[in-house]
Order: structure tokens, then sequence, then C-alpha cells
């Protein structure tokens, strides 16, 4: 496994790497980078200088990119499959429903293409409109759980693409694997250098820097209610 910064996948410059265990077998299935703040800045730094570029390519071409992406995810599902059960423990019928919200996410998003419109209000001065438009926020933060770790992955960065927001996208240090490999669909269907970004690595050690970085505008997370306050807390120095 490897980090994603900048379309490059990459080693962490520290070499420091953690094991991910089969929590069925025991058995090591990866060696995961752990990422620090030189990493996380360029990461960051990577989807701030990628983001106008994909704003202004469109939703129409931006929707495009998602359905390929979904479109490859169909054709090596089973592989996905087999990663939620190795990584995850789940049963084999429960992996492959969750690669089928995967797949209805992604389609369902990627649908909104059309839906990005903006409106015409009428102003206080009679002779006056006020328009209304609908523009991304930039970069988004996205951090996702370990017990939906592939639908999760794919519920936050099909919308946030398709209304032209760059990510950088990190998963539970629990089941990497499964967003890693979702991550390297949407490269492969063509996703522009920067505008998606994969970091690696224990919320303890980089979590803190990560939710207060300047760059991000969003903060997209499922988890504990305890762990949505302690990001509330050091994101809200930013506000």
């Amino acid at each position: 496994m490897k980090l994603l910064i900048d379309g490059e996948w990459k080693d962490p410059e520290s070499g420091n790497y953690t094991e991910k265990m089969n929590p069925s077998t025991g058995e090591v299935l990866e060696k995961v980078p752990a990422a620090g703040v030189k990493e996380v800045d360029e990461a960051m730094d990577a989807a701030s200088s990628a983001f106008w570029p994909w704003y202004e390519l469109g939703s129409k071409e931006r929707s495009k990119i998602i359905l390929k992406a979904a479109d490859l995810i169909t054709a090596k599902r089973k592989e996905l499959e087999d990663i939620l059960v190795a990584e995850n423990g789940k049963r084999r019928i429960e992996a492959i429903g969750e690669v089928d919200g995967v797949l209805d996410q992604m389609i369902y998003y990627a649908g909104f293409e059309r839906k990005i419109t903006g409106d015409v209000v009428e102003g206080d001065n009679f002779d006056r409109k006020i328009f209304q438009y609908k523009v991304p926020y930039g970069v988004v933060l996205a951090l996702t759980p370990w017990n939906f770790p592939a639908a999760m992955v794919a519920r936050k960065l099909a919308p946030a693409l398709l209304t032209g927001n760059t990510i950088v996208l990190k998963p539970s240090s629990d089941t990497p694997h499964s967003a890693e490999w979702i991550t390297r669909k949407f490269i492969e269907a063509g996703l522009p250098k920067g505008v998606l970004n994969f970091i690696t690595g224990k919320g303890s050690e980089i979590g803190d820097y990560m939710v207060a970085h300047k760059k991000v505008s969003v903060i997209t997370m499922t988890g504990s209610t305890a762990t949505g306050q302690r990001i509330m807390q050091k994101a809200s120095a930013n506000m």
C-alpha cells in the first residue's frame, strides 16, 4: 500500500509502516504507510492547487469520471468484496451488499449533474434581481470509519467530486485497503492529479493536525460522538 499525493503513489518519507491483520486468521494482510505532517501538507497543497481546474471542468465531465469509476468497480467488484471480507471480517453476503451500496451511491450522485442549479430572487428594489449560484467549498477532508469502509468512501467522495470539490481522504487505520482500492479506480477513470489524495496513518498521530489544517474547507466524518466533538474543537480555530 502507498500514499497518493498529487497523482503520485509514494512511500512515507519516514519509512514507517503498520501491519494490518486479518481479524479472522491473524494473517498480515498489508503494510500500511504511516504518513507524517509533511505528507499531510503535501496532500493539502495538491488538493488546493487542483481545485480551480477541477471546478472549471464542469459538472458534466466530472459526472462522466464518477460513472467511469463505477464501471471499473463493477468489472472488478469481487476484488473489493474479497478485501472487505479479509480486512473487515464481513460475511460474504455483507460484502456483496456493501459493494452494491458503493455503486448505488456513485451512480446516484453522478446523476445530480443536471441538478446543480442556481436561482433568481426578487430584490428589495423593484428593478433589481438577486442571482444565486451554487459553488463548491474547496478542499474536503474525508474521514471514513471501519464498519462500512467502502460504502462510506463512496458516499463522501462521489457528491464532493461531482460538485467540484477536491479531497484528502483518510480512512480508518483498521480498514484502509478498501479505501485505497476505490481510490485507484477513480484515478484509473481519469481523475486529474491532486483532485483526490489518499493518506493513511494513526489518527492519534496526524488526526488533530489534519482537522485543524488551514487549507481544509469542509470536514466530513463518520464516527463516534466523542470523535466528532474533538474534531469540532480542533477545527473551530480555523472557522
